[in-house]
This record gives structure tokens, C-alpha cells and sequence, in this order.
């Protein structure tokens, strides 16, 4: 019984570390997604455009 429950702690405690990791590969995504890419200059973007990307995503 013990053995039993041991392993269902392990088994648990690796679902969740799989969720995790899950939920910062997207997360890790979706700011990429949502920040501009700042190293093509083109010269059509304006100032603002650049100031945007180096400053936070606005909410």
C-alpha cells in the first residue's frame, strides 16, 4: 500500500512538472507572438513603432 502510494506521488508530481513546463512553452509563445520583431529596421516603421518594441506590450 505504501509502494502503491509512493508511486502515485511520483506519478503525480511528474504530471504536474509535465503541466508546467506546458504552460510556460506557451506562454513562452504567445510573448513572442505578441512582441514585434525589432531587428528588421525597416524604413517605413516610425518611432513609435520602435519605441514599442523596446517597452512593455501594452495591456
Amino acid at each position: 500500500m505504501e509502494q502503491e502510494l509512493e508511486q502515485l506521488r511520483r506519478e503525480n508530481r511528474m504530471l504536474i512538472q509535465r503541466e508546467k513546463d506546458f504552460i510556460n512553452d506557451r506562454l513562452a509563445k504567445a510573448v513572442q507572438v505578441a512582441v514585434p520583431d525589432c531587428s528588421s529596421r525597416n524604413t517605413s516603421s516610425t518611432l513609435q513603432q520602435q519605441q514599442r518594441c523596446r517597452s512593455a506590450p501594452a495591456p
